[in-house]
């Protein structure tokens, strides 16, 4: 008998039993393992979406969160000559903090 016999009849008897087994497993949701399970609700669907609606003017909820919210953006209160003196007045240890800080892999 050959090396591969005694494999390729264990994989056949695999492959010829799993009908057998298919009413006994059962993949719920998706084969994530969990079972939705639906509770009746009091409040209509229009009720739901007018309190969500209203929730999220108001700013208690996130109108998506596929995507992060934007941050505001302010002004600067600083002139660009007060930028430019600060910059060269830095030492080469801060500008050098500096880089590691906002450009690591510069």
């Amino acid at each position: 008998m050959s090396r591969l016999a005694i494999p390729f009849a264990a994989l056949l008897l695999a492959v010829s039993s799993a009908p057998a087994l298919a009413d006994e497993v059962r993949f719920v949701n998706n084969e994530i393992g969990e079972q939705l399970v639906a509770s009746p609700g009091t409040l209509t669907r229009e009720a739901v979406i007018a309190e969500l609606q209203r929730a999220q003017r108001r700013g208690e909820l996130a109108t998506s969160y596929e995507f992060a919210a934007p941050t505001p953006v302010t002004a600067s209160s600083l002139t660009r000559e007060q930028v430019r003196r600060e910059a060269a007045s830095m030492s080469d240890a801060e500008r050098n903090a500096r880089r590691v800080l906002y450009a690591p892999n510069a």
